[in-house]
């Protein structure tokens, strides 16, 4: 209930100390909010978590990398507009791990499903483009009538 009411209050840094302040107290949603705030800090936090959950060599805990490889990658390419960090760290955890077969395919799915996601955000920016030169369009000859 605090931290909602100190992120309420735009005290981002209380609520960014209180889930950072030990290793249990790290709640995801929280970070994610906090993102745009602690873009930096949350990236490092997340490539741990990422180098953590790779030790267990376990399916379940390589799911739990690969959701905090799209936290970092969602910060490094649509909040720090830094794709050019996003690439190499993606490639190099490919590199780093080829005998670990199954994170190797969860990072195949995580890659296959960027690819989806940005072939739709494309489409989407192509329609809105479209009805909006549609409406400016209709507009001038609205005016010009």
């Amino acid at each position: 209930m605090k931290r909602q009411i100190d992120f309420e209050n735009k005290e981002y840094k209380k609520v960014f100390d209180s889930i950072t302040k030990t290793e249990h107290c790290f709640e995801d949603k929280w970070a994610k909010k906090l993102e745009p705030f602690f873009p930096y800090e949350l990236i490092n936090i997340y490539k741990k978590k990422i180098k953590q959950n790779i030790k267990y060599k376990k399916v379940h805990a390589y799911n739990a990398a690969i959701n905090y490889c799209f936290r970092v990658k969602n910060i490094q390419v649509v909040i720090l507009n830094k794709k050019e960090e996003w690439e190499p760290y993606f490639k190099s955890l490919k590199e780093n791990y080829p005998k670990l077969p199954a994170l190797q395919r969860e990072l195949r799915k995580l890659e296959d499903w960027l690819e989806v996601l940005l072939k739709m955000q494309d489409v989407l920016y192509r329609k809105v483009n479209y009805i909006l030169m549609h409406r400016v369009e209709s507009m001038m000859e609205t005016k010009e009538d």
